[in-house]
């Protein structure tokens, strides 16, 4: 690879009109040898500046960034913001920022070198909207991301990553009924319906958007989701018997993590020797794996303290916090005072404070009480239906997508599965 490419692409800038992000807003993370490639996706809302998304997300100087873009073009409500670049002590973040405006030129912003200038450019595009179809085995020990890299190698880490978490996300607590411990103990099957967004000027040139629907099939049976419209006109998930998915228990702190140590009222202290409460889960994973947040909600502590070592704790809504101990770095986004969205990164994994090695610790407490992470349910709801007035519409939405994703589930894994429609 030239010198060149290389460095965009490490520094997370975009070259020849191509974005390598989802355009669901949302916060993902992508290894780069020592590195952490994050990338933000925003969205201007009414009311709202360019420079308030800009420094919403983290970005050093937004108003003078945000005027630069501007004198390209008007930002109206509703463009989509993408921030890209690396994580580290001496880059500045991001690299690379994305303004798409709708039918308008997207505007493009990039930058190669610390403390580099900016370099402000148009790029129009005629997109065609197509169904991308994505399938593919689980092998035993497979995690979801493991089996997208290998059925899709082509597609960028950042889309694989979103759509492994959009699985999760769609099907909840399900995945952790169908994969024990979030991998598969025998062969199983995935199949997703994507949005893509071709450009008809631009060969190669692509987007992936929304996942239409999706399924995953084991020995236990198979369960499929359907993108659908709430009677708000919102799009959610229904399943095939049009029942709304329902995401209760927000997500994993670090994906695809094995459980180390468990909450206890009474654990002997590994470093310490004591016997004494351990107020959290531990999650073992790598020295620098992306750290999320289990659910929305404020930052009110990001710093060292104590046995925790580098801590990051998030307030949720109804008397929740979630705590994040151990952490070898503090996203540059996660500052006292700033909203975090189920799932966006908060820091890295390490082994700072009273730590045996590698790992995450992590708590949830409910009105200052520590709880057991891995009992709670936090924002379950009854089950909501798809409604009577809208069950034509539905039929239709469900035959239509059932005849494209069935023949992607039904390729043989091992022998025919129960639970299949």
């Amino acid at each position: 690879m030239p010198v060149g490419i290389g460095l965009m692409l490490v520094l997370g800038v975009w070259a020849g009109g191509r974005a390598e992000a989802s355009n669901e807003p949302a916060v993902d993370a992508e290894l780069v040898g020592d590195w952490v490639l994050h990338t933000v996706v925003d969205t201007v809302v009414r009311d709202e500046s360019l420079a308030m998304v800009l420094a919403r997300s983290g970005v050093h100087a937004p108003d003078s960034l945000a005027n630069l873009i501007a004198h390209a073009g008007v930002i109206p409500s509703g463009s989509i913001v993408e921030m890209r670049g690396v994580v580290n002590d001496t880059l500045p973040w991001p690299s690379g920022v994305r303004v798409r405006r709708g039918t308008a030129p997207e505007i493009v912003a990039n930058r190669e070198t610390t403390g580099g200038t900016w370099d402000i450019s148009l790029h129009e595009y005629k997109w065609r909207m197509e169904t991308l179809s994505i399938a593919g085995e689980i092998l035993p020990g497979d995690s979801l991301i493991d089996a997208l890299r290998r059925a899709q190698p082509e597609l960028a880490a950042t889309y694989q990553v979103g759509l492994a978490d959009g699985l999760g996300r769609i099907f909840g607590a399900r995945i952790g009924d169908q994969l024990s411990g979030g991998t598969a103990s025998k062969p199983a099957r995935f199949a997703l319906l994507v949005e893509q967004e071709v450009a008809l000027n631009s060969p190669g040139t692509f987007r992936l958007g929304r996942i239409r629907a999706a399924g995953l099939r084991t020995d236990k049976g198979a369960i499929k989701a359907i993108l659908f419209p709430d009677p708000s006109g919102r799009l959610v998930y229904y399943d095939q018997d049009g029942v709304r998915y329902v995401q209760s228990r927000g997500t994993l702190p670090v994906a695809n993590a094995a459980v180390s140590s468990r909450f206890s009222l009474r654990r002997a202290h590994p470093i310490l020797g004591t016997v004494r409460p351990h107020s959290g889960t531990d999650y073992a994973a790598p020295l620098g794996m992306p750290v999320k947040s289990a659910l929305p909600g404020t930052v009110t502590f990001a710093g060292t303290r104590g046995g925790y070592g580098q801590l990051v704790i998030v307030r949720h809504s109804g008397g929740w916090e979630s705590r994040y101990g151990h952490l070898s770095r503090i996203a540059p986004t996660t500052r006292v005072g700033q909203w975090v969205n189920t799932g966006q990164l908060i820091g890295l994994v390490g082994e700072s404070g009273l730590a045996t090695g590698p790992h995450l610790h992590f708590e949830l407490r409910y009105n200052g009480v520590a709880v057991d992470p891995q009992m709670q349910r936090v924002g379950a709801s009854v089950p909501e239906f798809v409604r009577n007035d809208s069950r034509v519409q539905w039929g239709s939405v469900r035959e239509a997508t059932l005849n494209m994703l069935d023949p992607l589930l039904s390729d043989s894994i091992t022998a025919p599965m129960p639970g299949d429609e």
